[in-house]
């Protein structure tokens, strides 16, 4: 068996600064309070400034290095509006940040397609524009003959991830159905995040049920494979602790 991590993961870091959805609230009021009683004010709570903001952070605990090979993979068809990219590229922006302190060796791939997948530096997967159709399987595919050519599961511990807003012909969504299925025992996990924004409905020619979260789920009842919607970017960091299976919300 190969090296693995053993981890305890949680947001129980708390730092000074941070992004507004991760706000601690109880310790935030804490500093307020503590600060209104050192200068006398009538209020208890209230008159918040800057220096009683607290945020909660990624604390990881490792026990075991490990080697490790990141498949991060994103539709940029003409369905795929800027909006939708930017929420694909947050989720990844934060995830690479996650993984990176999670384990000490670690390499990255990243595969963009519209009809056709291919590889592409990080700095191009951060600012490609849309173009073209949609093949999803595509880049399933792309990444399944990468990983069987080079990264047997017996050394290395293989994610891939999938970013669509589902607009995917049964036909392909099929496709992926049967290379996740071949995928599946080289990978420690394999994601699909389907983005349909709150405002908007799922492509008019496509029947819900042939969106290609509702045929994954359909067809692949597997733990190892974790399917996530968004609606908007307030959904990633929920959609962050799903993928990374992080159970002890206790201490959020």
């Amino acid at each position: 068996y190969p090296w693995r991590h053993y981890l305890e993961s949680s947001f129980n870091s708390i730092e000074k600064k941070g992004i507004m959805p991760n706000l601690d609230i109880k310790r935030t009021l804490i500093n307020n309070m503590k600060r209104n009683i050192a200068k006398n004010n009538s209020k208890l709570i209230g008159n918040f400034s800057n220096e009683d903001l607290r945020y909660r952070d990624w604390e990881i605990e490792t026990e075991y290095q490990s080697n490790a090979n990141i498949y991060m993979m994103m539709d940029v068809s003409g369905s795929m509006s800027k909006e939708k990219r930017d929420i694909a590229k947050t989720f990844y922006f934060w995830m690479v940040q996650f993984i990176k302190r999670k384990y000490k060796k670690v390499n990255l791939f990243f595969i963009v397609h519209d009809s056709k997948a291919k590889f592409v530096n990080q700095n191009k997967f951060f600012t490609i524009s849309a173009a073209g159709g949609t093949s999803c399987s595509s880049a399933f595919l792309l990444a399944y003959k990468h990983i069987k050519k080079n990264h047997s599961s017996n050394i290395y511990n293989n994610y891939v991830f999938e970013f669509s807003d589902g607009d995917n012909s049964r036909r392909d969504s099929i496709n992926c159905v049967k290379i996740i299925r071949e995928m599946l025992p080289m990978c420690r996990a394999i994601g699909y995040g389907e983005i349909v924004l709150s405002r908007e409905s799922p492509a008019m020619w496509l029947a819900e049920e042939d969106l290609l979260s509702n045929i994954l789920n359909k067809y692949i009842d597997r733990t190892r494979l974790v399917s996530l919607g968004f609606s908007s970017r307030d959904d990633v960091f929920e959609n962050l602790k799903k993928f990374f299976n992080i159970k002890d919300t206790a201490k959020l």
